[in-house]
């Protein structure tokens, strides 16, 4: 399932993403999809991204936005807090 939020944000669950790498025709509509979000200027955002192949498809898509557990698994606030503090090097 895919929809249009709130916000006006177009966004897809990996699930969906993930079967790309199982079916050419798939990706191919995946592909037009981002494309026509896109050029009709809605945000697009992926969740559930697991996989380089995924990110590299969607960044190669226009895809604004990639969440998932290829980048970090959900952590508590503190965990969260932390690691922003870790990379950044300053006090959060």
């Amino acid at each position: 399932m895919r929809w249009i939020n709130a916000d006006g944000e177009f966004i897809t669950p990996g699930e969906f993403i993930t079967l790309f790498e199982k079916n050419h025709s798939i990706r191919k509509l995946d592909q037009y999809v981002f494309e026509t979000v896109c050029r009709l200027n809605i945000k697009a955002v992926a969740e559930g991204i697991e996989t380089e192949s995924q990110v590299a498809f969607l960044k190669e898509c226009g895809c604004d936005y990639i969440q998932g557990y290829y980048y970090y698994k959900p952590m508590p606030a503190e965990e969260f807090a932390a690691e922003l503090d870790r990379q950044s090097g300053k006090a959060v």
